[in-house]
């Protein structure tokens, strides 16, 4: 385990194979990871409380609870397990950084050689707008890591 227990909420830190959530009556699924099959970025979620709720996702929850605010809070709540604690080299008085300079590519045959190519772009331009892509791709130019180091 990652994160000291106990939690405010269910962690589940492993993949639960789909072949094991496929019975409707007794779970949810949710998926937001473009470009996996059945995924649908930000569909509503409208939790059942007499099913189990499958959620899988690298963006926050659709839902009334899902503010990045809420998602803010229970993350900070989270304490790393002592075996997890001894290995950490930062605390709390470190930022942490994650730069991500390509768009959401591959995405099929065409675009699986290039994350900014013609085609990836243009998938990008129907999820996000031209202007949200061009934004995007400046911000991402600008981060890229040779861009800080000699």
């Amino acid at each position: 385990r990652l994160f000291a227990q106990p939690l405010p909420f269910t962690l589940l830190e492993e993949e639960i194979p789909l072949a094991n959530l496929t019975d409707p009556r007794h779970f949810q699924r949710y998926n937001y990871m473009r470009p996996e099959p059945g995924a649908v970025k930000d569909a509503p979620i409208i939790p059942d409380p007499r099913r189990h709720l499958y959620f899988k996702s690298a963006f926050v929850m659709n839902h009334a609870h899902g503010k990045w605010t809420h998602a803010q809070q229970q993350i900070q709540r989270l304490v790393p397990a002592a075996r997890v604690a001894r290995q950490l080299i930062a605390d709390k008085t470190m930022v942490g950084l994650h730069i991500r300079n390509v768009f959401d590519a591959p995405r099929d045959s065409r675009t699986f050689s290039s994350t900014t190519g013609n085609e990836a772009i243009a998938a990008a331009e129907k999820e996000y707008g031209r202007k949200g892509t061009s934004k995007l791709l400046a911000w991402r130019k600008a981060a890229h890591w040779s861009n800080f180091v000699p």
